[in-house]
């Protein structure tokens, strides 16, 4: 990476570009011809620099500890920057094919649902739909909950000289990350539910009354695939629990944001992060 100094001017970006989305409300801005700039809430300087390849990147931003990608934009032409919500945004979670893995996930599926709907199974096919329609819908708000952030931090104005580092700010701002991050969780708490049925009903093929006490039977002898993941990730002692948490995840969410004034209180901390090659408030 060679960091430049441009003056702002004729800093020229040529589309296609790509903007990634990273921890703590920073971005990365690339263009077609290698021309990258930090964008930095509280940094009243930009930042430039270039790139070997468009496609290193990531392997620039993974080098640095401080940050982790949450996402990226593609943007055609300028004119798409323009869109509040941008419709191809990618969380940092790719197929095989590099692409967003809940938009591949969403379209497969929506053609599960189609296929399931042509051969006559009307019951199945509304459980793959909504599925699908789950999963677009999380990544929508996950989009909302960047946006909240990344206004959050753009808009106020921050005094290195007198801000305290460790102090937790309430504003409007942090019931706006407030109202977004349990909007999220409470999404994901919904797709937990929907990708649980659709491994009970059509996975396993089960048509009993389903509970969580069946579904936990049923996947211990799985050993590998989405049966074996989701067993690890819910009821194996040796699993992170990480789905098996996400109900004491919305709780939180719900009723306990904010140390001092629950339950739209305190959402988000200021503190220095250090990245690429100079230091941000974020």
């Amino acid at each position: 990476m060679k960091l430049e100094a441009f003056p702002e001017h004729t800093a020229v970006f040529e589309p296609p570009m790509y903007k990634f989305h990273l921890s703590g409300g920073l971005g990365v801005l690339v263009g077609s011809n290698r021309l990258s700039m930090i964008i930095a809430p509280g940094k009243r300087d930009l930042v430039f620099f270039s790139v070997r390849e468009i496609s290193s990147m990531l392997s620039i931003l993974d080098k640095q500890n401080e940050l982790r990608v949450l996402g990226r934009n593609h943007f055609d032409q300028a004119e798409d920057m323009r869109d509040f919500v941008t419709t191809n945004f990618v969380v940092a979670a790719w197929d095989e094919k590099r692409r967003c893995l809940a938009e591949a996930q969403a379209r497969h599926w929506g053609g599960v649902a189609r296929t399931l709907h042509e051969g006559g199974k009307s019951s199945e096919s509304l459980l793959a739909q909504r599925l699908s329609l789950q999963i677009r819908t999380s990544l929508k708000r996950f989009e909302r909950l960047s946006i909240a952030y990344r206004t959050t931090l753009s808009d106020v104005v921050w005094d290195e000289t007198s801000v305290d580092f460790n102090a937790l700010t309430s504003d409007k701002y942090a019931h706006h990350i407030g109202l977004e991050y349990r909007s999220c969780l409470n999404e994901l708490y919904s797709l937990r539910d929907a990708i649980l049925v659709v491994m009970f009903r059509l996975k396993l093929g089960r048509t009993d009354s389903f509970s969580i006490r069946k579904l936990r039977n049923a996947l211990k002898e799985e050993i590998e695939g989405a049966g074996h993941l989701i067993y690890t990730s819910m009821f194996s002692e040796t699993g992170d629990k990480l789905i098996d948490q996400m109900s004491l995840y919305r709780s939180i969410a719900l009723h306990c944001i904010g140390s001092t004034n629950p339950v739209f209180g305190d959402s988000y901390q200021i503190c220095l992060s250090q990245s690429l090659s100079d230091k941000f408030i974020c």
